[in-house]
């Protein structure tokens, strides 16, 4: 399946829907995975005018269904995706466990999206105990990967660590003088 490349004008969004639907139900996960995307959204292939992805209708419900087949394949996007899905309670309850427990086979898939995701899990306690240790450790896996967007968060987690450790370290001094 050939959507658009760079420097084409047309693409046929419901053939490429079609195609995509057939692969996806007879168990290619990768196909499943994309059919998941588009009709979850990610944002930038969105008419956010008419909620119209790739010639479907927005379905969080239906993007689930396609992540959790992909994801049971061991599919580490498709991991990632329904990862996030739990995380914000699209399409399903909102359950931080269920999304830390996605995130973590994605994560050591090595997918570095996955791995900040989960290192803000652990940054925020969401879903898991809250660890720095755990935050650091996932959170520079993903930064080490070279998506400068991820960099800069890892560097501004650790920025929010030191700033953690400061302020206790202030918190302790008041204390002791005022003893």
């Amino acid at each position: 399946m050939r959507l658009k490349t760079l420097g084409e004008t047309t693409m046929d969004e419901k053939k490429a829907v079609k195609w995509c639907r057939l692969a996806a139900e007879q168990g290619d996960a990768y196909a499943q995975t994309n059919l998941g995307v588009m009709l979850w959204d990610n944002l930038h292939i969105v008419n956010q005018r008419n909620q119209q992805g790739w010639g479907v209708t927005r379905d969080y419900k239906k993007a689930v269904k396609w992540f959790k087949l992909a994801a049971e394949q061991g599919d580490a996007i498709a991991q990632n995706n329904l990862g996030f899905m739990y995380d914000n309670g699209q399409g399903v309850p909102q359950d931080y466990k269920t999304a830390v427990k996605w995130y973590t086979l994605a994560a050591e898939q090595g997918e570095a999206i996955a791995q900040n995701n989960l290192g803000k899990m652990y940054d925020n306690g969401d879903g898991v105990p809250q660890d720095y240790k755990n935050m650091v450790k996932w959170s520079r896996l993903a930064a080490e990967q070279g998506d400068v967007l991820l960099d800069i968060y890892y560097a501004s987690l650790t920025d929010k660590r030191r700033m953690r450790k400061v302020q206790r370290r202030r918190d302790i001094d008041s204390f002791n003088k005022i003893s």
